[in-house]
């Protein structure tokens, strides 16, 4: 929401401010207009293999256990800048690799977990199916 401006409604959730961003009626596109080129679309076996790492990963959602990186860096520039450290740099966003085939990287991913990945411990484990 960065340089510019947005129409949003303000409201209190659970006793909370909660700020929705209102699109303008031309920037509302209706999903069955969407049209995707022949043969993009996923195939039985990328869709199974999806379900199954799906359910191989899942787990109870910790939100502590995230933190926003982008805040983390500005605040420590801000820090770094009063205290006079050195040049102030800027923030770029991470650099994102071109596409790759979903099937073998989803092929990987169930492999690797079938293997059993050495950060995951046994308390993961026993809540993956929630």
């Amino acid at each position: 929401m960065r340089g510019k401006n947005y129409v949003g409604a303000l409201r209190l959730h659970q006793g909370y401010p909660l700020l929705i961003a209102l699109r303008h009626a031309d920037e509302v596109v209706a999903i069955s207009s969407i049209r995707t080129p022949k043969g993009s679309g996923p195939n039985e076996r990328e869709v199974q293999m999806s379900q199954q790492l799906i359910e191989m990963l899942a787990a109870d959602f910790t939100p502590e256990q995230y933190h926003d990186e982008y805040r983390e860096r500005v605040l420590q520039l801000i820090e770094d800048k009063v205290k006079g450290h050195g040049k102030v740099t800027r923030l770029r966003p991470r650099k994102t690799q071109p596409p790759q085939d979903l099937s073998k990287l989803l092929a990987a991913s169930l492999q690797q977990e079938k293997k059993g990945s050495p950060e995951k411990d046994a308390g993961e484990k026993k809540h993956a199916r929630r």
